[in-house]
């Protein structure tokens, strides 16, 4: 049990999140059908507006990296599937809307 004693919350927190992303992976690749719809081309725009695909480091304009964008969509996709009990009269794209 000392062996705990040495892990920091950020420890536990990053490593947790390390199996949440792991998981997700995996998760995600066998999502539903009825929740494979495509995106409408409003959406793309908008999302392509906000992130930055290329790394720049312009500061005056706030774009979210492709990465961090990609992961936190994920999480968000992953979580929701976990936690959703009403999931199967429920669509993902209208959930994600609300929030």
């Amino acid at each position: 049990m000392n062996i705990l004693n040495e892990f920091l919350l950020k420890h536990v927190i990053a490593f947790y999140e390390l199996i949440e992303e792991q998981v997700a992976n995996s998760e995600i690749h066998n999502i539903d059908d009825k929740f494979k719809i495509p995106l409408t081309q409003q959406v793309k725009d908008s999302i392509n507006n906000i992130i930055d695909y290329c790394g720049s480091e312009d500061q005056n304009q706030q774009l979210i990296p492709a990465k961090a964008f990609v992961l936190a969509l994920k999480r968000f996709i992953y979580r929701f599937l976990l936690i959703d009990s009403n999931i199967k009269n429920m669509s993902l794209r209208i959930k994600f809307m609300e929030r």
